[in-house]
Parts: C-alpha cells; sequence; structure tokens
C-alpha cells in the first residue's frame, strides 16, 4: 500500500446514481491524495460501488461534508 500523506486527504470520492424519479443519489465511496509531482492520485475506497454508477472526485472542503456534497 502507498503510503498516504500525513495531511488529509484533498478530495472525497463519490458513487453517483440516478434513481427512477430523475434525481441522483450520491454515495460517498472513498478519499484521495494528490502525488508528490501532481501528476496522478492515490484514493483509499471505504466502500463497494454500486454497479452502473458513475465515479466522481470533487475537491474536499468544509462545505462538502456539512452538505454530503449532494449536487
Amino acid at each position: 500500500m502507498p503510503k498516504l500523506s500525513s495531511n488529509g486527504p484533498t478530495h472525497r470520492l463519490y458513487s453517483v446514481c440516478k434513481l427512477k424519479d430523475g434525481r441522483s443519489s450520491w454515495t460517498e465511496i472513498g478519499v484521495a491524495w494528490p502525488h508528490k509531482d501532481r501528476q496522478g492520485f492515490n484514493f483509499l475506497l471505504t466502500a463497494t460501488p454500486a454497479p452502473g454508477g458513475t465515479f466522481v472526485m470533487r475537491r474536499d472542503t468544509p462545505e462538502s461534508v456539512a452538505n454530503g456534497d449532494a449536487q
């Protein structure tokens, strides 16, 4: 497993699925840290995404945690 930064993650990962009523369901599935050279990311998955969902990575902000980052 790659060594992760001692700082917190900079991004959160979500699986987004369309619901029958047209809305979207956002489920947080992990976090990400940028590589030191800023050319990629390390991911830590904390849940298994639902089949057919779209993966979304959003910058981690205090607002995203408070609001669940549901767009």
